[in-house]
């Protein structure tokens, strides 16, 4: 390990909750910083917390040498997570984040220390690694560059700023290394906490088929969320609803255990799900969104209201591609079912 942790490291709070009934605890991409989730913070439950958390070389970390390996990465962090283990807690991490977020699960279970939920997104399984050496961090200044403003999630206009430019090259040349050295175990013990990949349909740096393969690396309840999008889905506009799906996912493996705050004044979604038709693309015109209400307009909302077993059926078509919230499809008995999860209900398309 490269950098030492110090008294200044511990995690940015954008919103302090001095006895939190979860705490979202979250990691960045490479080359990026935590403070890229900070607005995650206004949709979340009032009664949770977000921690932001920076690897060495960026935020509160910036005068330590950036990590040049994984493991190295996740011993970083350990460290700063341990005074904020008293309650409990869920792990998030996009790209790099998401095997920071993964690894860190892992020796924390080891540890006795369990998550009560794991997210990961923008990244192929643990078992698709190979394939995502190409070796960027050995490029030139310049093509680097080249090739991380195009993923996007980072303007171009930084080229304006020199001194910004040989800094975020220097912390991504870093991250790109510690992402390509992740050499997981064959024989590694997967997590028992519930787990859900995230992922942007157009995202070419985490295939659909290789986002999938992360249901192997849990023996506890697994789902993949998918969003139109690239590697970067979720920056802009589409923010909101990755956060919201974020405390879905995480509130939905153990809602019957986990203490809550009835005064809680966050953007709750409806106990029943709504539904909107509206043109996405050319080739799915009648693609499904759902969302809680204040999300659609009310000409265009459709409810259908749950059986006794909290499921709900919708219209389906063939053709769907692009979707919303938490979204999969799946086939069961013998017939390809949509299936859509918002606030832990799930609405059965067919």
């Amino acid at each position: 390990m490269t950098g030492t942790a110090t008294a200044t490291a511990a995690p940015a709070r954008p919103r302090v909750v001095e006895d939190p009934a979860l705490r979202v605890i979250a990691f960045h991409h490479a080359g990026g910083s935590a403070a890229v989730y900070h607005p995650m913070a206004r949709w979340l439950p009032t009664d949770w917390e977000l921690l932001l958390v920076d690897l060495p070389g960026r935020g509160k970390r910036h005068q330590e040498e950036p990590e040049p390996t994984l493991d190295g990465a996740v011993a970083a962090v350990l460290p700063q997570l341990e005074p904020w283990l008293d309650r409990p807690f869920a792990l998030f991490g996009h790209s790099l984040g998401a095997l920071v977020a993964f690894e860190a699960a892992r020796a924390l279970e080891a540890a006795g220390r369990r998550p009560h939920w794991v997210g990961v997104s923008g990244r192929v399984a643990p078992s698709f690694q190979a394939h995502t050496r190409r070796g960027l961090y050995r490029l030139g200044d310049a093509e680097l560059l080249d090739e991380l403003l195009a993923m996007g999630g980072t303007p171009d206009r930084i080229r304006e700023v020199p001194e910004f430019v040989e800094r975020f090259l220097r912390t991504s040349r870093a991250d790109l290394r510690a992402a390509e050295s992740y050499a997981p175990h064959p024989d590694r013990r997967p997590l028992a906490a519930p787990l859900t990949a995230f992922h942007g349909f157009q995202d070419p740096w985490a295939p659909t088929a290789m986002v999938a393969a992360w249901e192997r690396e849990t023996t506890g309840a697994f789902r993949r969320v998918g969003f139109p999008g690239g590697h970067f889905y979720f920056l802009g506009g589409a923010f909101p609803e990755l956060a919201r799906a974020v405390a879905a996912e995480a509130r939905e493996p153990f809602s019957s255990g986990l203490p809550h705050d009835p005064d809680s004044q966050a953007v709750q979604p409806d106990a029943q799900p709504w539904v909107r038709r509206s043109q996405m693309t050319q080739n799915s015109p009648n693609a499904v969104l759902v969302g809680g209400p204040e999300a659609i307009p009310e000409d265009q909302r459709i409810r259908y209201v749950p059986d006794r077993d909290g499921k709900v059926k919708v219209p389906w078509r063939a053709g769907y591609e692009h979707f919303v919230a938490t979204a999969d499809r799946r086939t069961v008995g013998g017939s390809e079912l949509g299936v859509f999860a918002w606030a832990g209900r799930t609405a059965i398309a067919e």
